[in-house]
């Protein structure tokens, strides 16, 4: 009996490898852009956008990438959250530090170093540190008046508070009012050793009025 021979072999075409999804650019957009927040604040907000204009385009065009669009999203949220509370921070800062406007209508609570020449101070604190005082219209009973603020240069090391006291005395004798008028000087405020080395190097002239 003779042996059939196999029919010869057939073979399926190959599949056609699966295209892959291009990657959507707004994905990359966004995780660049929210890397580079430092760099611009605005950066961080940009991220967010083009992350949520990512997601909505990948669903349409059935594109890829939302891995970086979401980073690209939470990153950028982050970047811009710390944007604004370091700005919220900044104009706090500013704003204790810059003096205070000498047409007050009611009394204002304030810190020392916000005091320039007109203001009245209802009351006066007792000697030592001095943090804040009450500012009142001068039309008010106040107990003084500051006359002058003046800046004294010095380095950065503690030279002690006599040393600074007498700094701020001489600058004020030296001002424009005392130089003018020959009023006595009553009370002098100067930046403490705290104070001193955070950079404060502002003077307060300040006379009694009762």
């Amino acid at each position: 009996m003779s042996e059939q021979p196999y029919p010869p072999a057939h073979y399926a075409p190959s599949w056609a490898p699966t295209a892959r999804p291009p990657l959507e650019g707004f994905a990359v957009a966004a995780l660049v852009s929210a890397l580079l927040f430092w760099l611009w604040p605005t950066l961080g907000v940009l991220g967010v956008a083009f992350g949520i204009t990512a997601l909505r385009t990948m669903r349409t065009k059935g594109t890829r990438g939302r891995g970086l669009a979401v980073a690209g999203i939470v990153v950028g949220a982050v970047g811009a959250l710390l944007a604004f509370a370091a700005t919220v921070a900044v104009v706090v800062v500013l704003e204790r530090q810059s003096p205070l406007s000498t047409d007050v209508s009611e009394p204002v609570t304030t810190t020392v170093n916000r005091l320039d020449a007109g203001h009245c101070v209802r009351d006066l604190p007792a000697d030592g540190p001095v943090s804040e005082v009450v500012v009142v219209p001068c039309a008010d009973a106040h107990e003084a008046e500051v006359r002058a603020r003046v800046t004294v240069s010095g380095q950065s090391a503690w030279p002690g508070q006599d040393t600074v006291d007498a700094r701020v005395e001489q600058a004020c004798l030296a001002a424009e009012h005392y130089s003018r008028t020959g009023e006595p000087l009553d009370v002098v405020w100067a930046p403490d050793e705290h104070g001193w080395e955070a950079g404060d190097r502002v003077g307060l002239c300040v006379q009694r009025t009762r």
